[in-house]
């Protein structure tokens, strides 16, 4: 379902001439006066949008509460625009629960209208909606301060360019929050295998693999992307799904695997060994924790599993020299094991590791470890190099999770990435038994080990992440990067499952799309945490900052990592970092204990590994460490930089400040800026020479951009 770029449902209204009360108008605040009318948007008080999917039919509800905040009764006419590539099969609209005859206009009829109203009133939000339909509906008063329930419900065909069914909705990206809801219903014959949506992290229910269900809810909502939904259906036994987004010669991809749910009983069959540091810093509830997550993790091992345990302290206590069978009896054993770990003594890293190099690894299926460390190695070989020796790549993945304050976070993370795997790290008020269950929960089914791959057709370039090593059952894995070309590709994967070799070949189509505009600052995120890990190893320094700093402005990334680095001067908007040292959050990642550096790891994964797009926060927080080692944070000074207001548009940034929003790409020492007169003629022959500038140009009626080697300044 394609919208406009900012669907923006707000009420209009026109003192001195008939009342006019408009879908989809942005206006400037307060109050103006245009032609001698005077004119103000009217407040949503909350919106709410149920969505139910059969198949490839989607049927919207929208509800909104719109209120008048003014002292006078107002009345006047409701413009709806509506997808552009949608064809609105029926439609039904009330107000205050009594069904209103609307007409719904084709894209000629609509064009006119939107044209006129931004000559007229000046508002150029409408040149957005410009190959849009319209739906036009008469509104009957709203009393002062008085409130109007509005509803419409319309059903469509969403459309399919690629893989994806997709589905978009345009919001309000007013500053006044309002209550926000959404729910969705999605069914299908087929069997469902991607549901994401790249700006909303949703409550997701699985009812089988035809039925699942969405719930997104927030009191105080400012939308800062459009929704957008997009719905794939199991085609292949990898589930490889493809979307590309094109910006001028700029071309990016993500590629998303969802390799398929079995019953455990058919999957491959794995070895696991689960090392638990013991020490006297894991006494009490966290130990109580690590123990019912392991149960858990016992529990449900699979039919044709093999597992064995080992505890570290001052030394290190096995279970079982060899692996065991999941057996009831080998069950019981292990559960007494469990009952009897105490927790006394130092912390003998060096131990732990010799006994997982001591465990064999079979040719025939993948070996899995799980190991829990609190704290930094106290007893034998302390030297990170050293320990990090120990781990051999060979096959055998160790997925280290970090518990608190005082781990060696460095150590733990060079241990995972050594070994081919993935390391976490819990804070104090986090639910241990939650991560470590989540953690079995993600490795639980392997379905493909020792992967490669590659693309045939077409090329591939910065993508991320850079390796593959496993797939497991129902854990999506996303790659994103830039491509060269267009055309049929052919993208391969190799590995091993069951100790043989398998090869999986699947087509793909690379089109030019200009629809997914969230894939290049996905990538940019991606790309970021990447180069902060490089910067966390003490690599390129100088050049990795740079790099980062290039991005983030590119692409209006407000991280943690960014946010500090953005500086307003009178020229224009920029990110830099200082001459003197970095900003806080990355030296933070320098460290190898601390609060402070365990969460500042924790959000460079999260950016490393999320599907949404960072959200631009309007007050950074600094993390810093305390001396009870409880959570802290304290706000920046008034004096330190805070991030400027940022929309993502037409593949960069814009930034704005003194009312003026900038390009960041905008370039100020060059002199060749050709300067245009807002609603001018020259405006207007500019929009018509270039339509695709609409939603630059819907920014408002003060705009530097560059476009096709040249820079416009537009004012007012």
């Amino acid at each position: 379902m394609m919208f406009p770029a900012r669907l923006l449902p707000r009420l209009l209204f026109l003192l001195c001439a008939p009342s006019l009360l408009l879908g989809q108008v942005l206006l400037p605040e307060p109050i103006q006066r245009t032609n001698g009318i005077h004119r103000h948007p009217l407040e949503i008080q909350s919106q709410s949008v149920v969505l139910e999917i059969d198949d490839a039919v989607a049927q919207t509800t929208i509800e909104w509460v719109f209120y008048n905040q003014h002292p006078h009764r107002i009345e006047g006419t409701f413009y709806l625009p509506l997808p552009q590539s949608a064809v609105i099969q029926d439609f039904e609209m009330e107000i205050n629960g009594r069904k209103t005859p609307a007409e719904l206009l084709g894209a000629g009829k609509a064009k006119k209208i939107y044209t006129d109203i931004v000559r007229q009133m000046i508002d150029p939000a409408l040149l957005e909606y410009q190959r849009a339909g319209l739906l036009k509906a008469r509104i009957f008063p709203i009393e002062a301060r008085g409130t109007k329930l509005v509803s419409l419900t319309y059903r469509h065909t969403l459309p399919q360019p690629g893989t994806f069914h997709e589905y978009h909705l345009a919001l309000n990206k007013s500053e006044r929050p309002m209550d926000f809801t959404f729910r969705a219903d999605i069914k299908s014959k087929r069997a469902l295998q991607t549901v994401y949506a790249p700006n909303f992290t949703f409550r997701e229910t699985k009812h089988n693999d035809h039925h699942r269900t969405l719930h997104f809810h927030q009191p105080r909502f400012q939308a800062n992307h459009d929704f957008r939904l997009y719905v794939a259906h199991r085609k292949n036994e990898l589930g490889l799904d493809l979307l590309t987004h094109s910006e001028g010669d700029e071309h990016t991809f993500m590629l998303r695997l969802t390799p398929s749910f079995k019953n455990k009983v058919n999957q491959p069959a794995k070895d696991i060994l689960f090392v638990i540091d013991t020490s006297g810093s894991m006494a009490g509830e966290k130990l109580n924790q690590a123990k019912r997550a392991l149960a858990f993790c016992l529990a449900n091992l699979g039919h044709n599993d093999r597992f064995s345990m080992v505890t570290f302290a001052t030394e290190t206590r096995q279970f079982s020299t060899t692996w065991r069978d999941n057996t009831d009896a080998n069950q019981a054993q292990a559960r007494t094991f469990l009952r009897d770990i105490r927790a006394l003594g130092g912390t003998n890293l060096e131990e732990a590791l010799d006994a997982v190099a001591a465990m064999p690894k079979a040719a025939d299926r993948p070996m899995m470890v799980m190991l829990l460390s609190d704290g930094k190695p106290t007893i034998g070989t302390r030297d990170t190099d050293a320990l990090v020796g120990k781990v051999e790549d060979n096959g055998k993945r160790v997925f280290v999770l970090g518990i608190g304050l005082k781990t060696h976070t460095l150590l733990l993370d060079r241990i995972a990435e050594k070994a081919n795997a993935t390391s976490f790290h819990v804070l104090p008020e986090e639910d241990l038994e939650i991560k470590i269950s989540d953690l079995y929960r993600h490795i639980q089914y392997p379905i493909l080990s020792d992967i490669g791959f590659k693309c045939k057709g077409i090329q591939l370039e910065a993508v991320h992440p850079k390796t593959i090593r496993d797939l497991f059952a129902g854990q999506p894995i996303t790659l994103l990067g830039r491509f060269k070309g267009f055309g049929e590709a052919s993208f391969e994967i190799t590995g091993t499952s069951n100790g043989k070799s398998r090869r999986f070949s699947v087509p793909l189509q690379f089109r030019k799309d200009t629809n997914h505009d969230f894939l290049p600052r996905l990538w940019a995120q991606r790309r970021i945490a990447f180069l902060l890990e490089e910067y966390r190893k003490g690599d390129s320094e100088t050049e990795v900052q740079q790099e980062i700093t290039r991005l983030a402005k590119r692409y209006g990334i407000v991280t943690p990592f960014t946010s500090y680095l953005i500086v307003e001067d009178e020229a224009e908007p920029r990110l830099e970092t200082t001459a003197a040292e970095p900003p806080r959050p990355m030296r933070d990642l320098r460290k190898s204990e601390g609060r402070s550096n365990v969460v500042a790891v924790q959000r460079m994964r999260q950016l490393q590994e999320s599907m949404q797009l960072e959200q631009p926060a309007a007050k950074p927080r600094v993390d810093v460490d305390s001396a009870d080692e409880t959570s802290a944070a304290r706000e920046p000074s008034p004096s330190a930089p805070g991030p400027a207001a940022v929309r993502y548009v037409k593949g960069r940034a814009f930034y704005q400040q003194s009312g003026v929003w900038q390009d960041s790409l905008w370039k100020a020492k060059i002199k060749k800026t050709i300067p245009i007169t807002y609603n001018s003629e020259a405006w207007w022959k500019l929009y018509q020479a270039f339509p695709e500038l609409a939603p630059i140009l819907a920014l408002g009626p003060e705009v530097q951009f560059t476009h096709d080697g040249k820079q416009y300044a537009v004012s007012n």
